[in-house]
This record gives structure tokens, sequence and C-alpha cells, in this order.
């Protein structure tokens, strides 16, 4: 659903949206509360950068904005503007719907048990964790791609409109430039980050199994 004037946003219609959110602020709290009770559910400390991302992911990016929020639209502020940066927001984009319902069911539970995983010291959840990051990442990375796809074929007309993505307008430059390419190339390189770490964890994880196999 393309449109001349593709960005309709306001500050007054944020606020006015915003203060009838009752619904998605709930689901915000109720979220960034299960956040809390599993970041300090046998909390350790020094966890790293890997397991702030997997539950920063599960609760506030997979769980909630890209999946009950902007597609399930249980927040009408985050769907305003998901929409701003996306019209597909606005329709039953059958991509969208693919990408979102899983990120809501399958990657927002993977990576929250991800993090769980963390607290644990045994040799066996260590090896499920490393196995879990290389799948779910590769998935994160799949679903950017399957994201982003429909608009680059389509020449952006649902995210910058029939101007074209180089007016860069205030409005152009947040939603188009930085929401929806920068912020999506995070889940590409970010993901393959995490996938050569993993697997470099996993090496040394299988290692000394490998070689008590061959002592015995």
């Amino acid at each position: 659903m393309g449109s001349t004037s593709r960005y309709t946003f306001t500050f007054e219609k944020l606020v006015e949206v915003s203060s009838n959110d009752f619904l998605g602020h709930s689901v915000a709290g109720t979220l960034f509360v299960l956040a809390l009770i599993t970041h300090f559910y046998n909390y350790r400390k020094g966890l790293g950068f890997t397991y702030w991302w997997f539950l920063v992911n599960g609760y506030l990016i997979h769980l909630y904005m890209d999946g009950l929020a902007a597609y399930f639209e249980y927040s009408k502020t985050t769907h305003y503007l998901y929409s701003q940066m996306d019209a597909r927001f606005l329709r039953d984009d059958k991509m969208v719907a693919i990408v979102s319902i899983g990120e809501t069911f399958v990657m927002g539970p993977l990576c929250i048990i991800i993090a769980l995983l963390y607290k644990s010291s045994k040799q066996e959840h260590n090896l499920l964790r490393e196995v879990l990051i290389l799948v779910v990442s590769s998935f994160q990375i799949c679903g950017t791609v399957v994201f982003c796809a429909q608009p680059i074929w389509a020449g952006f007309i649902e995210q910058c409109g029939a101007e074209g993505c180089f007016t860069f307008s205030i409005f152009n430059i947040f939603f188009f430039w930085f929401s929806f390419v920068f912020c999506d190339s995070i889940w590409i390189w970010q993901p393959i980050k995490e996938i050569i770490k993993s697997y470099k964890r996993l090496e040394q994880l299988i290692k000394p199994q490998q070689q008590k196999l061959k002592k015995n």
C-alpha cells in the first residue's frame, strides 16, 4: 500500500495515541517485570554482552516490539511508530506476518531460554546454549533478510513513499535511514558475530569430551 505522502507523523498524534494506550503500557510493564525476574533468577555477575543481547532480544525486541506491540497491535503507540517506518504494518502483509509470528512464538522464547542457560554451569546446559545461539542467530539473519527483501525488490515504496528515500527530511532520516536501514542491519552483523563467538566456545566445550573418548 504505497502513498504519495509517506510520513504522517506528528508529536500531537503520538501523545494522543500513547495517552490512550493502557494495554500497550501494561504489556510493556509486564514484560519488563518478567525480564527482571529472569535476570535475577539464580543471579550471577559478569554474564557478558551475549547474555544481555539475548535477554533484551527475547523480551524487548522479539516478544514486545516486533511481535505483540507492532504486529498484533497490543501497543497502539508502537504500532503507530512502526507504521511510520513501514506501511506494511498497516495491512495484512504475509512477509511481515511470517517474521512477526516467528519472532513472537519462536525467537522470543528461545532467546529467553538462552539467557536462562547462562545461569547454569552444567556442561550439557552450556552445550545446549551454544547450539541454540547458533540456531537463533541464523534465524535472526534469515528473518531480517526476508523482512527486507520485499521492500528492496519494490523500491522501498512502502518505506519512503513516491518521493523516494533520498529526501533526507527529519522523518526520512529517522524512520527510514535510522530505524529501517541502520537498525535492521544490526540483526545481520551482530548475529554473525554471535555465530562466530558461539562456534569458538562450542569447540572449547567439545574438545575435552573428544579427549576423554580418545583415552577410553
